[in-house]
């Protein structure tokens, strides 16, 4: 059993909208699998964010009645995870790491910082989907902490965000492309081609910058 973990925002996020991978995490979170868990209040903020914007806003309710507490409910893990405060210090080091090892690691400023509250808490491992977090241990920098990450299976999707926005814009391409074709080879193509191309390609970029639910409720306005 791990003595000290730390949760990582997508795994967090995950458990928040109801994904298998994040389910069978906190299930084994509760049964004291990883020992005590750690998170911060900016990995918070970040799946709250997401979770805004993604428009379930009732998942943020939810989550935070689970990790705090309600007006008329316990807080189910309070014994268990643990939101720690990003302080100056940790700002200061994660802002001097992410700008020294930029081309060492594909880690933003939120994933700096948290190792460096996992500096703080000797032998922690971290939860994530991430494998950026592996490139850690190539980097010669004694001021790292040593970063071991417990492999989660990342959940499937049947297209990320960087596939919405690639086909929604090969769709806008394909109405210019398809308009020349139909005029050199004298096909008439119906206005309600080009028309379901366009709806169909903005609902997909919108998708792929707010989330699938968003991308959905935009076809649905605009094929009214």
């Amino acid at each position: 059993m791990k003595e000290l973990t730390f949760l990582n925002w997508d795994v967090l996020y995950d458990f928040a909208i109801g994904g298998k991978g994040g389910k069978r995490i906190f299930k084994d979170i509760v049964h004291g699998k990883y020992g005590t868990v750690y998170t911060t209040d900016y990995i918070l903020i970040r799946v709250i964010d997401k979770l805004i914007i993604a428009q379930k806003k009732d998942k943020v309710g939810q989550l935070l009645t689970i990790l705090y507490g309600g007006i008329k409910e316990e807080p189910q893990l309070t014994d268990k995870v643990n939101v720690l405060k990003i302080e100056k210090p940790h700002v200061e080091e994660a802002r001097r790491w992410f700008f020294g090892h930029q081309m060492d690691a594909e880690l933003d400023f939120v994933d700096w910082s948290t190792v460096s509250l996992m500096k703080d808490k000797n032998d922690a491992d971290i939860l994530t989907f991430d494998a950026c977090f592996d490139t850690l241990r190539e980097i010669k920098d004694e001021t790292l902490p040593r970063v071991v990450r417990i492999a989660v299976k990342r959940p499937k999707q049947l297209m990320g965000a960087r596939s919405l926005f690639i086909v929604g814009m090969l769709s806008l391409f394909l109405i210019p492309i398809l308009a020349l074709a139909s005029g050199y080879l004298n096909i008439v193509v119906q206005d309600i081609v080009y028309i379901s191309l366009a709806i169909i390609a903005v609902a997909l970029i919108i998708a792929s910058v707010f989330g699938k639910r968003a991308g959905i409720a935009t076809l649905g306005r605009l094929s009214k």
